[in-house]
């Protein structure tokens, strides 16, 4: 990938909906570099952030613009790709193309997937991250915490969850930890979906 890239229009930052959403896109737009772990992580948190603010369009096609990145061995990198993948996945399946979310969903199966991830392991380690940004009081580390839940509970979700964790049950989960960003960053009611 080449670094010198005209990133598409939803990082521009004018007209956002929100103070926090027009944070979000400067933020993910300065110094973008697909080889910069922090543009890929920046650029994904933009991703399910305007999914939770209910533009799915802009979500959709900002993951459609990051998963043009391949898996290079780098899995600090795919982290982020992948967590675009399952929303990318999940949002065509929502618009009813789920030839377009399989594909996505394959693209994810094939980079080591591990059936234990299913199970909740990675999901644990993220939800301990939250309890203590908890106990700490600290709103700008629950958010921070709780969007990784968000990405891995997404994950979960689109590749069907397993015999420990069923998909409904981290369907309501991802909801209810949507709703719980949302009232982090002050959303107004009505935003989440």
């Amino acid at each position: 990938m080449r670094d010198d890239i005209s990133l598409p229009l939803v990082y521009n930052a004018s007209g956002a909906d929100s103070d926090f959403l027009s944070r979000l896109k400067k933020r993910a737009a300065k110094n973008f570099k697909w080889t910069r772990e922090q543009s890929l992580q920046d650029s994904t948190y933009l991703a399910y952030w305007l999914a939770f603010f209910g533009q799915e369009d802009d979500a959709l096609a900002l993951c459609d613009f990051l998963v043009q990145v391949e898996f290079s061995g780098n899995y600090r990198h795919w982290s982020w790709i992948e967590g675009c993948l399952a929303l990318g996945a999940r949002l065509r399946r929502r618009q009813g193309d789920t030839e377009g979310a399989g594909d996505y969903v394959d693209r994810i199966r094939n980079q080591q997937f591990v059936a234990d991830r299913l199970k909740g392991v990675l999901l644990q380690n993220y939800n301990r991250a939250v309890n203590s940004a908890i106990e700490l009081a600290s709103k700008s580390d629950e958010r921070d915490a709780r969007i990784l839940v968000a990405k891995e509970l997404c994950v979960m979700i689109e590749l069907g969850g397993s015999s420990e964790k069923a998909r409904d049950e981290i369907e309501a989960q991802f909801r209810e930890n949507q709703a719980r960003l949302m009232t982090l960053v002050d959303a107004p009611r009505g935003s989440t979906r």
